[in-house]
This record gives structure tokens, C-alpha cells and sequence, in this order.
């Protein structure tokens, strides 16, 4: 018997052992299994990511064939003569555009005369928005009168505080030579162009900083992610705790200060925002703390 009994002890603590060893290891796959899922989700967001800034890509690509099908399609007409004061009131014309309103310095540098043309050359040098500076070319070069821009020079000019409390950069100084064509032998004299008939030309402005430090300020009262926790979450919904500790209830694409809430993780305790801070854009995550929540 007692070769028996100690049989079945011995039998029994290796079982316990095996039953012990099985449960670690499967407690060990399922954490693994959550890890791998996890990282599933984060690979899948970022594709999600990438399709979009591919898709963003092809419409800017069929946006510029569209503009240079215009651009070669364009009508242009050669004046019969050009002067100084001429060539002025027409860029009054365009001034009076609300989206091509800059201002600059005028200047008539020559004229030269050729077998079958003439051209008069003209500089400006001033300063406005990049987009109304933009259009303002864009007129020139796609009016009916035949002028064109030979070359220009264009700088940034550092952010100023608007009285929105927000930064303006979109401020540039440029620099621009420009020439205008005419012939004796042309038929067309002094006549009115109508701008209306002009495309417009949506312009991005590449002196604007991809990163800067000057955030704005946050005039709208938003839900500020800095110094936040988290408290609890629901279905698509989410209680937060902001760093003044007053309560915000927020859902799933609520706009919060310089981003949004992307995503509620009710079964993780977790939400998820994307910030821009400055041109980075960044993922924050936040988590119910229960250690904190049990103190």
C-alpha cells in the first residue's frame, strides 16, 4: 500500500505539474494572440493611411494634367500696341479680383522691337498672399492679352499673430519680371477683357513651414489631450478627465484641440487621437489607469 499511495502522490504532482505548465503556456499564446492583434490593427490603420495619401496623390496628378491642358488650350491675343499705362490699368483689373488683391511697385524697364513683335518689359516688386499672388500670375499668363512672366522671385515672410489670436503664413514678398507682346500689324486695339472668363486656379502655398512651433491658440474652448485621462469608456464614447479636472464626454470624430478622437476601444479601456502639432501628426493613445481609479 504504501508504494501505492506514494505512486498516486507522485502521479499526482506530475499532473499538477503538466496541468500547471498547459495553463501558462496557453495564458502565454492568449497574450500573444492579443499582442499579434493588436499589431494586426496597427498595420491595417496604416495601410488605411497610406491608400489615402495615394488616393490624394492621383487627384493632384489629374488636377495638374487639367491645368496644363488649360493652360495650352488658352486664348491669347496679340494687342496692336502696349504702353506703360495700358498694361497698368489692365493689372488694376485684375487687382480688383478679391482673390488676386496684392500690392507691389511698378516699374516700365524697355521696350525692344523685333521683325514680327514688340515687347515692353515690366517689374514688380511687392508683397501679399501666396494664393491671391498665385491667381494674380495665373491672370497674366491666362488673360487674353498676350503677356507672359519671365521670371519671379519669391520669399516667406516669418508668421504673424492675426488679431484671431492664430498665425498667418501664408504671407510671401516676391520679386517678378514680366514682359508684354504686341505688333503694329495686329488688327485688335483697346479693348475690355473679362476676367470672369479667366480659370480659377486653386494654389497650396510650399512656403508655408511643414513644421513649425507656433501653435495656435486655443480660442474655440476645445477639449485639450495634454495633461487628459481617462476615466471610462462606452459604446463609441469616451469620459475624460481634462488637466483643470472638469469632465468631457466625447464620441468617436468629435474635433478636440489641434486634432480629433479617431477611436473609442471599449473592450481595451483605450481611445485613441490624431493630433497635429505644428505639421506632426501624431497618434496618442489613453488608457483607463484602474490602479488609479482603485486609489
Amino acid at each position: 500500500m504504501r508504494y501505492a499511495v506514494r505512486n498516486t502522490i507522485i502521479l499526482g504532482v506530475l499532473w499538477l505539474l503538466v496541468v500547471a505548465a498547459g495553463f501558462f503556456y496557453e495564458r502565454h499564446r492568449a497574450q500573444e494572440l492579443l499582442r499579434l492583434r493588436k499589431r494586426e490593427n496597427q498595420v491595417k490603420e496604416r495601410l488605411a493611411e497610406v491608400s489615402g495619401y495615394l488616393a490624394i496623390y492621383e487627384n493632384a496628378q489629374k488636377t495638374l494634367r487639367q491645368f496644363q491642358e488649360r493652360w495650352q488650350d488658352r486664348p491669347r491675343v496679340l494687342m496692336a500696341q502696349d504702353d506703360p499705362g495700358r498694361t497698368f490699368a489692365y493689372l488694376n483689373d485684375i487687382l480688383d479680383v478679391p482673390e488676386a488683391f496684392i500690392t507691389f511697385d511698378f516699374t516700365f524697364v524697355g521696350r525692344v522691337d523685333s521683325t514680327q513683335y514688340s515687347q515692353n518689359t515690366y517689374t514688380l516688386s511687392g508683397e501679399g498672399d501666396f494664393r491671391n499672388l498665385a491667381h494674380f500670375v495665373w491672370y497674366i499668363e491666362h488673360g487674353q492679352p498676350f503677356y507672359a512672366v519671365a521670371n519671379m522671385d519669391i520669399h516667406g515672410i516669418p508668421a504673424v499673430l492675426t488679431p484671431d489670436l492664430e498665425y498667418d503664413r501664408d504671407q510671401v514678398q516676391f520679386n517678378m519680371t514680366f514682359r508684354a507682346y504686341f505688333s503694329p500689324n495686329s488688327h485688335v486695339q483697346d479693348t475690355l477683357f473679362a476676367l470672369d472668363e479667366v480659370p480659377p486656379l486653386l494654389a497650396s502655398n510650399p512656403f508655408r513651414p511643414l513644421i513649425t512651433d507656433d501653435l495656435p491658440v486655443n480660442t474655440k474652448g476645445l477639449f485639450e489631450v495634454d495633461g487628459a485621462r481617462l476615466r471610462g469608456v462606452g459604446y463609441r464614447k469616451a469620459f475624460l478627465v481634462d488637466k483643470g479636472g472638469k469632465l468631457h464626454v466625447l464620441q468617436e470624430g468629435d474635433a478636440v484641440f489641434l486634432g480629433t478622437l479617431r477611436r473609442v476601444d471599449q473592450a481595451q479601456n483605450r481611445v485613441e487621437f490624431v493630433l497635429d502639432k505644428g505639421g506632426i501628426v501624431e497618434t496618442v493613445a489613453l488608457e483607463v489607469q484602474l490602479q488609479e481609479e482603485k486609489e
